[in-house]
């Protein structure tokens, strides 16, 4: 079993869904992340005053599936989520043992 997991920008989240739904996959989980990596935050003007936003807010992407599934996938958001731009977010795959259904666990 594989885990695909991206970080990508938040503006992305959509077209990475459609295309997901596209080749068949519709069960994933998405969170709100916040970080940053080369592009070290912004500045806001905040009531005539200035401060910086360290954190940049993303979206993580998680799916959890079949190895060979996990190509299209990982390959399905990495095509949505380039913009080409510094920001774009990464993505990683890992090996993940399957536990059990909650259903089934007791």
């Amino acid at each position: 079993m594989t885990k695909v997991e991206a970080i990508v920008q938040v503006a992305r989240l959509e077209p990475i869904l459609q295309r997901l739904e596209l080749i068949g996959i519709d069960d994933l989980v998405v969170s709100e992340v916040r970080g940053f990596g080369r592009q070290h935050g912004h500045g806001l003007l905040f009531r005539g005053s200035p401060y910086s936003v360290e954190f940049v807010p993303k979206v993580r992407i998680e799916w959890y599936g079949d190895d060979r599934e996990a190509d299209a996938v990982w390959r399905a958001i990495a095509h949505s989520a380039r913009t080409g731009n510094i920001g774009d977010g990464r993505i990683f795959l890992s090996e993940v043992a399957f536990g059990a259904d909650l259903e089934d666990a007791l």
